[in-house]
C-alpha cells in the first residue's frame, strides 16, 4: 500500500531536508488550490518519487474560493505525464438540496471527462454520501480512482462506507484513500494507496509513530521516544526549541508509516477480502 505524504512542504523542516536527501523514493501529495504545487520539483526530484496533485477543491470550498478547471488543467498539462492528477470535484454548499447535490455530482464527472480528454492519468473521486453507480461509472473509464470518507465522521462510519464500496463492486480495483490514517482500518482493506498529514504527529500533537523491532506500529509520547532515542526530553519547553529532538522524531513517523504501508502492501496480495462481499446493507 502507498502512503503519500500530503502537504510535504509544511514538513518540520530539519526532517524535510533529511528525508529529501535519503536515497528512498517516496510519494507526495501537492495540492494546487493551496499553491503547494509550486514545490513541485523540491519534491518531485526529476522522477525519483511518485507525485499526485490534488485540485485543491475542498479547501478553496472551505475558505469560500473556486478553483477554475481550465487553470487546473492547464497546470497538469505542463507536468510529466506519469504524475497523477485529482479530478477537480464540484462540491455543493452547505444546505442544497437533494437535486442540487446530485447536479454537483454530474458536473465533477463533467470535469473529470474533460479532464481525461486532456491529460492523462486523472483519478475521479467518490465521496461519501454518492450512491455506487458513480463508482461504477468511473470505473468504465479508469482502473484507478479516489474515495473520499466523511473524515469528520467515527471511524465506524467511514468502515461501513468502504464496506460499501467494495461490497458493490465486483472486481476490487485499483483505490486511493483521501486523508485516512486509521492504522487498524488500513489493515482491513485492499487499498493501493492513501494520503494523509498522520506522519507530521510529532510536529502538531507531540506524539510519535515508532516501528518495533516486529514491524508493528505504537503510538508514543514524546518522552518515550526520547528515551529510546537517547535524546533529552525538556516537557516545560516548546517542542520547536527542541529541534533535534523534534526532527528526529518526525523523521521517525515518515520512515515508521512508510514502512508499515510497504508491508502491507506486499501482505495484500495473498490475502484473501472475499469477506467484502457479504457487506452490502451496512451502509
Amino acid at each position: 500500500m502507498k502512503y503519500y505524504l500530503s502537504s510535504p512542504e509544511n514538513t518540520f523542516k530539519p526532517a524535510r531536508l533529511r528525508v529529501l536527501n535519503d536515497d528512498k523514493k517516496r510519494n507526495y501529495l501537492l495540492s494546487f488550490g493551496l499553491n503547494s504545487t509550486s514545490h513541485f520539483n523540491t519534491f518531485y526530484q526529476d522522477g525519483k518519487n511518485t507525485i499526485m496533485i490534488d485540485s485543491g477543491a475542498f479547501s478553496a470550498w472551505n475558505s469560500g474560493k473556486e478553483i477554475n478547471l481550465d487553470a487546473y488543467i492547464d497546470y497538469c498539462k505542463k507536468l510529466p505525464e506519469e504524475v497523477y492528477k485529482i479530478n477537480l470535484d464540484v462540491i455543493p454548499k452547505t444546505g442544497s438540496s437533494q437535486e442540487e447535490k446530485l447536479r454537483c455530482i454530474e458536473r465533477g464527472f463533467e470535469n473529470y471527462l474533460k479532464m481525461k480528454s486532456i491529460i492523462k492519468n486523472v483519478l475521479p473521486v467518490h465521496h461519501y454520501g454518492e450512491d455506487i453507480m458513480w463508482a461504477k461509472r468511473m470505473l468504465q473509464e479508469t482502473d484507478y480512482i479516489c474515495i473520499s470518507p466523511a473524515n469528520d465522521t467515527h471511524e465506524n462510519v467511514k468502515r461501513e462506507y468502504f464496506n460499501y464500496v467494495f461490497g458493490n463492486i465486483n472486481d476490487i480495483p485499483k483505490v486511493h484513500v483521501l486523508g485516512y490514517s486509521s492504522v487498524e482500518g488500513l489493515e482491513m482493506y485492499p487499498f493501493h494507496s492513501v494520503d494523509s498529514i498522520s506522519y507530521k504527529k510529532s510536529q502538531m500533537f507531540g506524539g510519535v509513530y515508532y516501528e518495533r523491532g516486529d514491524g508493528s506500529i505504537v503510538d508514543l509520547d514524546m518522552a518515550q521516544f526520547a528515551k529510546i532515542k537517547g535524546f533529552v526530553y525538556l516537557p516545560d519547553v516548546s517542542l520547536s526549541s527542541q529541534p533535534e529532538l523534534l526532527g528526529e522524531a518526525v523523521y521517525e513517523c515518515i520512515n515508521s508509516l512508510t514502512n508499515h504501508f510497504e508491508r502491507l502492501e506486499e501482505r495484500n496480495k495473498t490475502r484473501d477480502f472475499s469477506w467484502l462481499k457479504s457487506q452490502l446493507t451496512l451502509f
